[in-house]
């Protein structure tokens, strides 16, 4: 499973953040391009969205392509998450479309990633939504102690609590759209 928290940063707020984590000898690396594709089940529209809902994504990156199916849990910011490189995505994604997914969102960003143990310590440019932190932790079964890893590097940071965002961007982009989402 994939626990991670988000948050938007203010215009000039990520120099201060990139000061910071260079005191912590954290350095995110090279900006890295992705594209990434996503697919839901065919009038996913018009229902709310909850725990067991999917999305399936394909990942265009310089550096190769990636299958990837992430399911809603019934814990904010929590995601079942299965991954695999693919050879070639237009192709999965025409199998996806094949049997009957329909494109939901695309998210376009830019990338600089640093990893602190199995903490992901991520600065995304997302086109349409701006500049953010995410910080990521993957564990098999224990969420609260991959929760409480980000939630205390977040108090290093002295980013307030109140500013944490859990939703994934795919999620932020649709319900912008008007799809409605609930982990209840």
């Amino acid at each position: 499973m994939e626990v991670e928290s988000k948050v938007r940063l203010e215009p000039g707020e990520e120099d201060r953040l990139a000061s910071t984590l260079k005191q912590l000898a954290i350095a995110p690396g090279e900006p890295a391009r992705q594209r990434d594709v996503y697919y839901k089940e065919r009038g996913f529209r018009d229902r709310v969205q909850g725990p067991g809902s999917y999305l399936v994504r394909v990942r265009y990156t310089d550096a190769g392509t990636t299958l990837n199916m992430k399911r809603l849990t019934a814990q904010d910011g929590v995601w079942e998450e299965t991954e695999t490189s693919v050879g070639r995505g237009e192709v999965a994604e025409s199998i996806i479309q094949a049997i009957g997914a329909e494109h939901a969102v695309t998210v376009a960003k830019v990338r600089r990633m640093a990893t602190v143990d199995d903490l992901e310590v991520i600065i995304d440019e997302v086109d349409d939504l701006g500049t953010f932190l995410e910080l990521a932790v993957e564990t098999d079964d224990d969420t609260a102690a991959a929760r409480a890893k980000i939630d205390a590097f977040l108090g290093t940071l002295r980013i307030a609590p109140e500013r944490v965002e859990l939703r994934g961007y795919p999620t932020m982009l649709l319900e912008a759209q008007g799809v409605k989402f609930s982990v209840k």
